[in-house]
């Protein structure tokens, strides 16, 4: 009978509404956080510090922690490509800055 009955609690709080970041009165003026970045250093929960004001990543060029798939890369040119132009490749260029005249160090050794 209690399995029943949790059963049946567990799928009626299914078919309620909730909202993840409910009601604020204040609108954009007071946000509520649960976690912020740069209390603790840790740059790579940046994309997580959520504003409305955000529109895509933070990126910080003078960060000290480099990511993974920057330092895969950088193994993967054997280390001649420095890491700071795998940054700026992958962060800060768009798609049309890829051409074979380019100034990035990246793009030219992969063409």
């Amino acid at each position: 009978m209690q399995k029943l009955l949790i059963f049946t609690i567990l799928l009626l709080s299914n078919f309620s509404k909730t909202h993840a970041c409910g009601y604020s009165p204040y609108g954009e003026d007071v946000r509520y956080c649960l976690f912020q970045p740069s209390l603790f250093d840790y740059s790579i929960y940046n994309p997580f510090n959520y504003s409305a004001s955000s529109w895509g990543f933070e990126y910080n060029p003078n960060s000290e922690f480099i990511e993974s798939n920057i330092l895969d890369w950088h193994n993967y040119t054997n280390k001649k490509v420095p890491i700071y132009a795998i940054e700026e490749f992958n962060n800060m260029l768009k798609a049309s800055d890829i051409q074979s005249n380019s100034n990035n160090e990246f793009i030219k050794y992969m063409i």
